[in-house]
This record gives structure tokens, sequence and C-alpha cells, in this order.
């Protein structure tokens, strides 16, 4: 009997040791997200005083809130041009930088970005500002604008961009504002041939830092950019 006791004392511990180790699993981290990288929650004093108080993203845990999505909305055909030629146009999906590939809405504070709270974008932003580019051009009477997935269509021109900006600022005064930057170069299918390259940049204030307000500044932002380049572009392809 006094074997049996002392291995079901044995057993007991074992037990209270692994449920130990699972509550201690189970408990929410105090961790941040800032500019990218994850930091325990007592060193964010020490950020802090080196890196100044920007925007920070904390992980989902038990008690946050899940992120309101937002999407950009078409931009009005009445504010597009028109024009009497007959052309399709492949709108290819932009580059962008690493920091700009998340769903997550990227905000900058001097050189360091961080990602607006709770919040993110339907889709990543490759693919939302493709579609929204192609809608464009499709709404162009006499334009067909053709996705990438639509490769058994032929098209007269691809329209290639690259985005080096698409996050809110904070600026000096400490107000928000929005920039867009889009280099787009246009690319003849026959001959092979870049016919046209342009930067574009564009910037709305924001009614404040809240996400509410920088996403309606975003979507501004991007509606004066889309007309903008279709109109230069259209210009191009005569």
């Amino acid at each position: 009997m006094g074997r049996d006791f002392g291995k079901i004392q044995v057993q007991q511990r074992m037990r209270r040791v692994i449920r130990e180790k699972l509550d201690h699993l189970r408990k929410p981290r105090n961790l941040v997200v800032y500019i990218g990288r994850v930091i325990p929650g007592p060193v964010m004093g020490t950020l802090f005083a080196l890196a100044g108080c920007g925007p920070i993203v904390e992980l989902p845990g038990a008690n946050s809130p899940p992120p309101v999505i937002y999407t950009l909305n078409p931009v009005s055909s009445d504010r597009l041009p028109s024009t009497d030629l007959n052309l399709r146009v492949t709108v290819e999906a932009p580059n962008l930088e690493a920091h700009l590939q998340s769903k997550r809405i990227a905000y900058r504070t001097g050189n360091s970005f961080a990602y607006l709270k709770a919040a993110k974008w339907s889709d990543r932003p490759a693919r939302l500002l493709a579609a929204r580019m192609k809608r464009a051009f499709d709404d162009v009477d006499g334009i067909v604008g053709l996705g990438e997935t639509q490769v058994d269509l032929k098209s007269d021109y691809d329209i290639q961009t690259e985005v080096s900006a698409f996050n809110a600022v904070e600026t000096a005064s400490g107000s928000t504002v929005v920039e867009i930057g889009t280099t787009v170069v246009i690319v003849r299918r026959q001959p092979k041939d870049i016919i046209a390259r342009q930067m574009f940049e564009t910037r709305k204030p924001a009614a404040s830092d809240s996400a509410d307000d920088v996403t309606m500044a975003f979507e501004s932002a991007l509606h004066d950019q889309l007309v903008d380049v279709v109109g230069w572009t259209l210009t191009k392809l005569r």
C-alpha cells in the first residue's frame, strides 16, 4: 500500500505541473507591435522614451475587440474623362514596400511606421488598389480594363505601377495627412515597348487620426489620383 500511495503522489504532482504549464500558456501576453516588431510590454517605457509615442497595435487577446474592416469605394465614373479610343488595358497588381503590404492601415511618424489600432483593410493594398484602378479604366467609354487573371483576353497595353506611399502621416503640427505615391508605367504589347512613365503624389488631410476619418481621407486621395492617372494615360495612348 505504501508503494501505491507514493505512486499516486507522484502522478498527482505530475498532473499539477502540467496544469500549471497549460495555465501559463493560456494567459494573455502583454505584447504590443511597434514598427513591425513584437516587443514585451515592460519594455514600452524605454521604447517611448527613445522613439516617441507613435500609434501602436496591440496583439489580439481575449479582451481585444475585433478590428473594423474598411474598404475603398470606386471613383465615380462622372469624374473620369471620355475618349474616342477603342483599347484594352491590363492593370497589373502594384509592387509595394514590405511595410505597406499588410491589411493593417499604415501610419508614419517621422521615419517610423506603425499601424492604426483595431482597423484593417478589406483586402491587401495591392489587390485593393489594382481592383480600383481596373474599375476606373473600365468605366471609361472605349476602354476595357482587364485584370491580371484575364490573361486569355488580348490586351493592347499593360499598366504597371509601383506604390511608394500608401499611409497616413503625422505632421509637424500633430495633424494627420494621408499620402499616396504611385509610379505608373505604360507598356505597349506589340511591339513590346515602354511608352511613358510618371510619378503621382497625392496628399489629403484627415479630420482626425481616427480610423473612420483616416480611411475617408484615403478614399478621397485615391479618387483624385485615379482621375489624374486615367487622364494622363489616355493622353499617352492617342
